[in-house]
């Protein structure tokens, strides 16, 4: 399925992508989204290395 969302700002964005990633998609109590990919395309490389930088604080490992 594609998901085309738009905001305007990059932290904004960032902030939408990472909500969605933090929640697990069921369906019919099947967790559906638990190695899925998800694709994502940025405008350029250094889009794609902040992305990555905020994702992994936002939603990241965390200790146990």
């Amino acid at each position: 399925m594609l998901k085309v969302v738009l905001r305007s700002s990059y932290a904004e964005l960032v902030d939408c992508l990472a909500q969605h990633l933090s929640t697990p998609l069921l369906k019919g109590g099947v967790l559906e989204r638990a190695l899925a990919p998800e694709w994502v395309v940025t405008p350029s490389v250094g889009t794609r290395q902040w992305l990555r930088h905020e994702l992994s604080e936002r939603v990241g490992a965390t200790d146990f």
